[in-house]
């Protein structure tokens, strides 16, 4: 708890200190949201593909590996529909536009932490105050909560966060 106080926000500190623990601390395996741009090579080997982690593992706590997954899958659907020639480059390129939204909302979360070494553009940094703002907010307010995990649940895209009736909600309350 020692540890927390250093890192979590008030509000998180709160609930995890009125938690009880389930079981005992268990880590990932992944030391760093990794991201491979196979989009971008010239060439591919006959009869390979890359899939899920291999293509992009995310940070466990924004929950966005699996459904990326599946995304990245009716990618793969829709282009074996047009048949084997050309597949790599165009199920790369598809899968690339799925996992786009999820990276840039859990990259972006991670340089919100100052351990954590990256670039951090000036729309990160709007972006980043932003979100943290609507958590704030959104731990009160369930429309803007329920804003938040539509995101984060792939139901809705990245800019509905920034919708008048939500962004009014974040600045406002």
């Amino acid at each position: 708890m020692a540890y927390l106080d250093t890192i979590a926000p008030p509000d998180v500190r709160e609930v995890i200190g009125k938690s009880e623990r389930l079981s005992d601390v268990v880590t990932h395996t992944f030391p760093a949201s990794l991201r491979r741009r196979y989009e971008k090579l010239r060439a591919y080997p006959d009869g390979l593909l890359v899939f899920a982690d291999g293509l992009c593992s995310f940070n466990p706590v924004y929950g966005q590996g699996m459904t990326v997954a599946s995304l990245e899958a009716e990618a793969l659907r829709t282009c074996l529909e047009g048949g084997d020639r050309g597949l790599a480059g165009r199920f790369y390129r598809a899968a690339a536009k799925v996992i786009e939204p999820a990276w840039q909302l859990s990259a972006a979360g991670d340089l919100a932490l100052p351990e954590i070494k990256g670039p951090r553009s000036l729309a990160t940094r709007l972006i980043n105050r932003y979100v943290a703002r609507l958590h704030r907010v959104g731990a009160t307010d369930v429309a803007v909560a329920d804003a938040f995990w539509r995101v984060a649940g792939y139901l809705d895209p990245t800019p509905a966060l920034l919708r008048p009736k939500v962004a009014l909600r974040v600045f406002t309350r």
